[in-house]
């Protein structure tokens, strides 16, 4: 056996590409009609023969355990513990869907974009490379060339194309492919860890054959089998028994109404089941024109026996009735949808004791009860093997022929998977399946933007939501800086162990003065005058003191001294006793009088820290508290003086949260957290600095985490927010529109708008519709652990809960 980048090669010579399907069940009716609609259009373009291998895999002991990954600090051990009891009754199994496709082991012409003067020469080589390549699967050989792996890798790659296009596939790892094989000795039970080493040994001779070492064929060695009448039995290495026993489906499903084919789901019901099911699919796709022509011979042959009988004056067979029923409505449904779909499907199931097997085995049979199954004697090592492509294969008698359309709805790729393979443990989805979450994950593996949304109305738990995620990180070293628009809603995080934390607030009567030269952000200084003295609505003096304020902050760089609000106005005054021209004179006084007034003011005056040179970064915790803030109201176009100042004061603490992250070393996790950061898409400036944080996120390991009461406000991102959020909060949403963002906002289609209304209306404190890295969206209910963290994080006074 030989692997490569997602290639097997077998000791036949046969190659293989193997891909992963993670595709996750619709969540919806209308999304999971979309899906079944999208597979049946997709099967036209993949005529021929492949395999589905559905599996349930029993995770090793230090796979489960890695999930939750080790660390010291108080809180994460606390929340390890917890989480490790509530997982000791969770199914450890994981469900991997495989899709395997041969690739064509024989091609006697690849001529590609050769020119007319190679073209003799290409076809001789060709026509060469068929010849041996023919011989070779007559006479396999041990080895195989580089010429006839980048064969197969371009093959490979056109057949991921075509069932990319309505399929997402990605190509199998060498770990993945590995435990496809091991599977079969471990089935039903925990699988012992790889043992697969670093890199895969073997020798690359100079005349360009690789000559594979040690044969990874010892990997698919791991228990030798008895067949008994009805089942397997195996002795395992590590001295544990397995048994196993397989069935094949006789009949299908037929009475699927095509307009409404949702609630058929009769592959992915295994998926459903408390119990580890194994699903083997061999797979032959017809065109229509091909299937039509062979259904019509079929049915010429089915009609002459109908007749022998009908002369002979005896009573058709059921089957042969059945039979010709089948063949007429398979001719009417292709006609229509266009391709004809063969299936062989084997049913796995493994126990480790006998009683145990009987028992799954016998709730089997009912719990799949839309397919009829047979569990065959003397069939079942034939069966073992239908998980291989190299196996004996199913007998042509299993094969059952059906449009498109009922295969489709069967959802044979689909899976529960939600969520990140390893991390914190969030909460559950609806149906009880644990929710692993790793914030880093985006930007470090899957090269996507870190950032993540939240949104819900008063009371949904968003608040809780994000100081939990917080808490978590901090626990692992993160730092944190949070804008905190209530003032209140994140002080628990203070009491947390090992914290380092400063809270400054921004009110008139004990607001922390800040210094908006040394935000750490170049050119910030210009954001925060530009909201407070340049509020004119006439464009020619807009532009004439955009010019004055530019000036200012240019002398005060280059002069080198100190650097605050305080010698912005020494700048001013300089340029206006310089200044011969009239009208700049005039606005320069302007500016002058109006930061005379703001140093005066209550809470202009937090703007007027002095410079000493320094931008503490000592802190795992950081809170502003913007509360004593008059910010403007969502649909006001005209602010009074108290509102600017807000607004400036409000820009000030955003950007000193990103100018604060600039100076850490980036292997240390940061987190920026904006709540209600609609206000910062108000006004250019605040645009920028919310553009650029998700702009440098990646860069500078941030991670930006945005809460919004409302989801339209998120609506400001336009149609950008796909590419720049990862993880998507979307907690209760009460009124129509919101609903209808929120829906936007998680790809989900919106034509069944009054069940949505009734489910974002519907979710409980801690509950939301919720995207993961990879797009798939389910329903979720957040739990804290460790529990003490409900009291010490609610924003709720007594509730206790987020």
């Amino acid at each position: 056996m030989y692997v490569e980048n997602g290639l097997v090669v077998d000791d036949q010579g046969r190659a293989y590409g193997v891909f992963v399907v993670s595709q996750q069940a619709g969540v919806s009716e209308s999304m999971e009609r979309a899906q079944i609609s999208a597979l049946e259009r997709g099967l036209r373009e993949v005529v021929g023969e492949w395999w589905v291998f559905s599996l349930a895999l029993g995770l090793s002991p230090s796979a489960w355990d890695a999930r939750l990954p080790r660390g010291t600090h108080p809180l994460w051990q606390a929340h390890r513990k917890e989480a490790e009891t509530a997982l000791q009754n969770e199914l450890p199994f994981e469900r991997k869907v495989y899709l395997v496709v041969p690739l064509d082991s024989v091609r006697i012409l690849e001529l590609g974009l050769s020119t007319i003067r190679q073209f003799g020469k290409t076809v001789t080589q060709d026509v060469w490379r068929g010849i041996r390549d023919a011989l070779a699967v007559v006479w396999p050989t041990s080895e195989v060339t580089i010429d006839q792996l980048a064969r197969w890798e371009r093959e490979r790659k056109r057949k991921a194309q075509a069932f990319s296009s309505f399929l997402p596939i990605r190509q199998a790892t060498l770990r993945e492919i590995e435990a496809w094989w091991r599977h079969g000795a471990y089935r039903g039970l925990i699988e012992p860890d790889s043992r697969l080493p670093k890199g895969l040994p073997k020798v690359v001779s100079a005349s360009g054959v690789v000559h594979v070492a040690y044969p990874l064929q010892t990997l698919l060695q791991e228990a030798a089998f008895r067949e008994r009448a009805f089942h397997l039995e195996g002795e395992l290495p590590d001295g544990r028994k397995t048994y196993q026993t397989f069935f094949a489906m006789l009949r299908a499903p037929r009475e699927i109404p095509a307009d409404n084919p949702v609630g058929h789901e009769w592959i992915y019901a295994a998926e459903l089941l408390d119990y580890p099911v194994d699903i083997a699919l061999h797979v032959r796709v017809e065109d229509s024109r091909s299937a039509l022509r062979h259904l019509s011979r079929k049915k010429g042959i089915a009609e002459a026996q109908l007749e022998e009988y009908e002369s002979a004056g005896e009573e058709a067979p059921l089957e042969l009735l059945e039979e010709l029923d089948t063949t007429a409505e398979l001719e009417r449904n292709l006609r229509l949808a266009g391709s004809l779909v063969h299936v062989k499907m084997i049913v796995g199931l493994g126990a480790p004791d006998e009683d145990t097997l009987r028992q799954r085995a016998k709730r089997l049979v009912t719990d799949l009860g839309d397919i009829q199954l047979v569990q065959a004697p003397g069939d079942q090592q034939r069966f073992w093997q239908a998980f291989y492509p190299w196996g004996r294969g199913v007998q042509t008698a299993y094969e059952i022929p059906m449009d498109a359309g009922l295969f489709a709805a069967a959802l044979p790729f689909a899976t529960q998977g939600f969520g990140d393979p390893s991390g914190m443990l969030l909460g559950e989805t609806n149906l009880g399946r644990p929710v692993f979450f790793d914030p880093r994950r985006p930007a470090q593996v899957l090269d996507r933007p870190p950032s993540i949304l939240l949104c819900g109305t008063l009371g949904s738990g968003k608040t809780t939501l994000a100081a939990f995620i917080l808490a978590l990180l901090m626990s692992h070293g993160a730092c944190v800086f949070v804008q905190d628009p209530k003032g209140h809603d994140y002080d628990g995080l203070a009491k947390l162990p090992n914290v380092r934390y400063r809270f400054l607030r921004m009110t008139p009567d004990e607001g922390t003065p800040i210094n908006p030269c040394r935000l750490g952000v170049p050119g910030a200084e210009r954001g925060v005058l530009d909201i407070l003295l340049n509020d004119t609505t006439d464009p020619n003096v807009r532009d004439l003191r955009s010019i004055l304020i530019g000036r200012a902050v240019s002398a005060m760089h280059k002069a080198g001294g100190k650097q605050d609000l305080w010698a912005i106005a020494e700048a001013i005054e300089t340029l206006v006793h310089r200044e011969k021209r009239p009208v700049y004179r005039e606005q320069g006084e302007l500016l002058l009088e109006r930061l005379d007034a703001l140093s005066k003011d209550a809470l202009g005056r937090l703007l007027f820290a002095e410079d000493d040179g320094t931008t503490p970064r000592d802190y795992d915790l950081t809170v502003v508290a913007t509360n004593g803030l008059t910010l403007p109201g969502a649909n006001s176009t005209v602010w009074n003086e108290q509102e600017r100042v807000s607004v400036a004061l409000f820009y000030a603490a955003a950007t000193m949260g990103l100018g604060y992250f600039s100076g850490l070393p980036k292997e240390v996790v940061k987190v920026l957290v904006l709540d209600e950061a609609w206000q910062l898409r108000r006004f250019p400036a605040g645009r920028d600095l919310v553009d650029r944080l998700l702009r440098v996120s990646r860069s500078l390991n941030i991670i930006p985490l945005m809460l919004m009461q409302n989801a339209t406000d998120f609506e400001q991102f336009g149609e950008s927010i796909t590419g720049l959020f990862s993880w998507r909060f979307c907690m209760r949403q009460l009124s129509r529109p919101e609903v209808a963002a929120s829906l936007r906002i998680l790809n989900l289609p919106d034509d069944e708008a009054a069940e949505w209304e009734k489910t974002f209306g519907g979710l409980a404190s801690g509950e939301a519709m919720a995207m993961d890295a990879e797009g798939r969206v389910a329903r979720m209910q957040v739990i804290l652990r460790p529990s003490w963290l409900k009291e010490l994080l609610s924003t709720t006074p007594g509730a206790g809960k987020g």
